[in-house]
């Protein structure tokens, strides 16, 4: 089943102002809350731009990220919260909880590009997107390091690029942590290759050749990724036969969720040969 997508008119302004207005003892009104949505897969986030003043004069707006949870959602929202909050205390870069209410989560606006937008940008030179991907690897350790002895998470989840941006000043930042779970940590890094085969132009769009830099993209996530656990490559990857092909089950599962498993399956041994090119040339012993 392809992911949903929700819009702006499925965030419910009245009842947000509502509960916003209780919290902050500050009653603010629909007309004041201009809406923009954002891409969400399971509940609606927009970014709000709220008036300062009460009574509606031409203040700056305050831009803040609101996602909604429904009734029987409450436990995803709070599981969310303490996500964001522990993984803040351990110096994760992740957005401020601004508040959360009983239906909304409330998140400080982070200003910057997401990664898929600075992948696609044939503007931007290889270099700073590979640095980029390094960054994303490192994020993906830092957050791995800062609950690994967290009893309710060790993955962070859907690790698309989508969900990572790259503030003005070079920090990675995550978003949307509510899929944060207990899984295998190796998971993160197989989601993140996948993204960025996919990021345009990738393996749906262009031949392996022309996108060899995508795979050298995923060489620098697992470089990043190895600096910031402080283990060798050939410990995170033991079998890189075994990897691969766990990466390619990965994507299969991936694609049979958004519906496009027969695309990828003529791809897979483009992939598989191209991917294992680059972590042999990682590997001690095993590159050129």
């Amino acid at each position: 089943m392809a992911s949903q997508r929700h819009e702006h008119h499925d965030f419910p302004v009245v009842l947000f102002v509502h509960q916003y207005s209780d919290a902050y003892q500050r009653p603010i009104q629909a007309r004041q809350v201009r809406v923009h949505a954002l891409r969400s897969k399971k509940h609606a986030a927009v970014e709000l731009s709220l008036s300062n003043d009460v009574n509606g004069s031409e203040n700056e707006p305050r831009n803040i990220i609101v996602k909604h949870f429904s009734d029987a959602d409450k436990r995803l929202l709070h599981h969310e919260s303490a996500v964001y909050a522990h993984a803040a205390s351990a110096g994760v870069p992740v957005p401020t909880v601004l508040h959360v209410l009983d239906n909304f989560l409330v998140l400080d606006r982070v200003e910057g590009v997401t990664l898929m937008d600075l992948v696609n940008d044939k503007n931007i030179p290889l270099e700073r997107k590979m640095n980029a991907v390094q960054g994303l690897g490192a994020w993906l350790g830092t957050f791995h390091v800062a609950f690994a002895t967290h009893p309710g998470v060790k993955r962070r989840g859907d690790t698309n690029l989508r969900n990572f941006i790259m503030t003005v000043a070079g920090t990675i930042v995550g978003l949307d942590l509510e899929e944060a779970s207990l899984g295998d940590t190796s998971r993160d890094l197989h989601e993140a290759v996948d993204s960025i085969l996919q990021s345009s132009p990738g393996i749906y769009t262009d031949t392996m050749a022309a996108i060899g830099w995508k795979f050298d993209l995923c060489a620098c996530l697992l470089r990043g990724y190895a600096k910031v656990v402080r283990k060798p490559l050939d410990a995170i990857i033991s079998d890189p036969g075994g990897f691969v092909d766990t990466q390619l089950q990965a994507m299969l599962d991936l694609a049979a969720i958004r519906g496009n498993t027969s695309a990828l399956l003529p791809l897979v041994p483009g992939i598989k040969k191209e991917l294992l090119t680059r972590i042999s040339s990682l590997l001690p012993g095993r590159g050129r």
